[in-house]
Protein backbone atom coordinates (compact mmCIF):
# COMPACT_ATOMS: atom_id res chain seq x y z
CA UNK A 1 0.00 0.00 0.00
CA UNK A 2 2.83 2.41 0.70
CA UNK A 3 4.39 1.51 -2.79
CA UNK A 4 1.12 2.70 -4.29
CA UNK A 5 0.71 5.84 -2.56
CA UNK A 6 4.54 6.79 -3.30
CA UNK A 7 3.95 6.16 -7.17
CA UNK A 8 0.77 8.58 -7.07
CA UNK A 9 2.53 11.79 -6.15
CA UNK A 10 5.40 11.70 -8.76
CA UNK A 11 2.60 10.30 -11.80
CA UNK A 12 0.38 13.43 -10.13
CA UNK A 13 3.20 15.96 -10.82
CA UNK A 14 3.75 14.84 -14.48
CA UNK A 15 0.46 14.92 -15.45
CA UNK A 16 -0.18 18.65 -13.60
CA UNK A 17 3.31 19.70 -15.39
CA UNK A 18 1.72 18.20 -19.04
CA UNK A 19 -1.67 19.86 -18.71
CA UNK A 20 -0.14 23.03 -17.57
CA UNK A 21 2.85 22.86 -20.65
CA UNK A 22 -0.22 21.97 -22.88
CA UNK A 23 -2.46 25.10 -21.95
CA UNK A 24 0.50 27.56 -22.41
CA UNK A 25 1.26 28.06 -18.54
CA UNK A 26 4.71 26.93 -18.35
CA UNK A 27 6.25 27.38 -21.62
CA UNK A 28 9.37 27.88 -23.27
CA UNK A 29 9.57 31.88 -23.26
CA UNK A 30 12.19 32.19 -25.50
CA UNK A 31 10.97 29.65 -28.39
CA UNK A 32 7.50 31.41 -28.14
CA UNK A 33 8.34 35.09 -27.33
CA UNK A 34 11.47 35.74 -30.27
CA UNK A 35 11.15 37.52 -33.59
CA UNK A 36 13.28 38.37 -36.84
CA UNK A 37 14.20 41.75 -36.46
CA UNK A 38 13.48 44.34 -39.49
CA UNK A 39 16.98 45.64 -39.91
CA UNK A 40 17.60 48.65 -40.82
CA UNK A 41 21.09 48.85 -42.04
CA UNK A 42 24.33 46.99 -42.01
CA UNK A 43 28.07 47.32 -42.04
CA UNK A 44 30.99 45.44 -43.42
CA UNK A 45 34.31 46.16 -45.13
CA UNK A 46 34.63 45.98 -48.76
CA UNK A 47 37.42 43.32 -48.42
CA UNK A 48 38.88 41.06 -46.38
CA UNK A 49 41.76 38.32 -46.39
CA UNK A 50 41.63 34.56 -46.63
CA UNK A 51 41.09 33.44 -43.03
CA UNK A 52 40.49 36.50 -41.62
CA UNK A 53 37.34 37.52 -39.84
CA UNK A 54 34.26 39.64 -41.69
CA UNK A 55 32.87 41.51 -38.86
CA UNK A 56 29.01 42.74 -39.84
CA UNK A 57 27.81 45.31 -37.37
CA UNK A 58 23.59 45.32 -37.64
CA UNK A 59 21.73 48.59 -36.96
CA UNK A 60 18.04 48.82 -36.27
CA UNK A 61 15.21 49.02 -33.40
CA UNK A 62 14.11 46.15 -31.60
CA UNK A 63 11.40 47.67 -29.63
CA UNK A 64 9.93 50.29 -28.46
CA UNK A 65 9.90 49.50 -25.01
CA UNK A 66 12.82 47.61 -22.46
CA UNK A 67 11.49 44.52 -22.37
CA UNK A 68 12.30 43.97 -26.18
CA UNK A 69 16.03 42.48 -25.96
CA UNK A 70 18.26 40.93 -28.80
CA UNK A 71 18.27 37.33 -28.86
CA UNK A 72 20.61 35.77 -31.15
CA UNK A 73 21.66 35.90 -34.87
CA UNK A 74 20.70 32.65 -37.23
CA UNK A 75 23.02 32.41 -40.14
CA UNK A 76 22.47 29.72 -43.50
CA UNK A 77 25.29 29.26 -45.81
CA UNK A 78 24.22 30.30 -49.68
CA UNK A 79 25.84 29.29 -52.82
CA UNK A 80 27.09 32.62 -52.75
CA UNK A 81 27.93 33.57 -49.60
CA UNK A 82 26.23 34.09 -45.92
CA UNK A 83 22.09 34.91 -44.89
CA UNK A 84 22.04 36.13 -41.93
CA UNK A 85 18.50 36.49 -39.37
CA UNK A 86 18.75 38.95 -36.05
CA UNK A 87 16.55 37.71 -33.28
CA UNK A 88 15.02 39.82 -30.96
CA UNK A 89 13.19 38.85 -28.13
CA UNK A 90 10.29 39.82 -26.07
CA UNK A 91 9.75 39.74 -22.04
CA UNK A 92 6.60 41.44 -21.42
CA UNK A 93 4.13 40.52 -18.74
CA UNK A 94 5.12 43.22 -16.47
CA UNK A 95 5.63 46.73 -16.19
CA UNK A 96 7.88 47.82 -19.26
CA UNK A 97 10.57 50.99 -18.92
CA UNK A 98 9.85 53.50 -21.52
CA UNK A 99 13.12 53.25 -23.84
CA UNK A 100 14.27 52.69 -27.21
CA UNK A 101 16.01 49.06 -27.63
CA UNK A 102 17.99 48.97 -30.62
CA UNK A 103 20.78 47.10 -32.19
CA UNK A 104 23.60 49.41 -32.24
CA UNK A 105 26.10 48.11 -34.09
CA UNK A 106 25.72 44.10 -33.08
CA UNK A 107 28.41 42.08 -34.32
CA UNK A 108 28.48 39.16 -36.19
CA UNK A 109 31.15 37.69 -36.93
CA UNK A 110 32.24 35.36 -39.83
CA UNK A 111 35.17 33.85 -41.19
CA UNK A 112 34.68 32.91 -44.98
CA UNK A 113 36.09 29.26 -46.33
CA UNK A 114 37.37 29.90 -50.08
CA UNK A 115 38.32 33.09 -51.84
CA UNK A 116 36.12 34.98 -54.17
CA UNK A 117 32.90 37.54 -53.87
CA UNK A 118 30.71 36.42 -50.72
CA UNK A 119 27.37 38.41 -51.04
CA UNK A 120 25.98 38.98 -47.25
CA UNK A 121 22.72 39.09 -47.38
CA UNK A 122 20.52 39.96 -44.30
CA UNK A 123 16.79 38.53 -44.03
CA UNK A 124 14.20 41.04 -42.90
CA UNK A 125 10.62 40.30 -42.15
CA UNK A 126 9.15 43.46 -43.61
CA UNK A 127 11.50 44.39 -46.57
CA UNK A 128 13.64 42.79 -48.84
CA UNK A 129 16.92 41.35 -48.16
CA UNK A 130 20.10 43.90 -47.14
CA UNK A 131 23.09 42.98 -49.64
CA UNK A 132 26.55 43.21 -48.93
CA UNK A 133 29.42 42.53 -51.41
CA UNK A 134 32.53 41.22 -49.68
CA UNK A 135 35.95 40.09 -51.46
CA UNK A 136 38.10 37.60 -50.19
CA UNK A 137 41.24 37.72 -51.14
Amino acid sequence: MHFIADFKIPCFLSVVIIVLSGCGLISDSDSENTFVINVESIAAPESVALGDTVVINFFGIIGNNGCFHFSHFEDFEADDGLEIEAHGGFSGGRSCPEVIVDLDGKAFRYVPDSPGEKIIRVLRPQSDPLERRVTVE
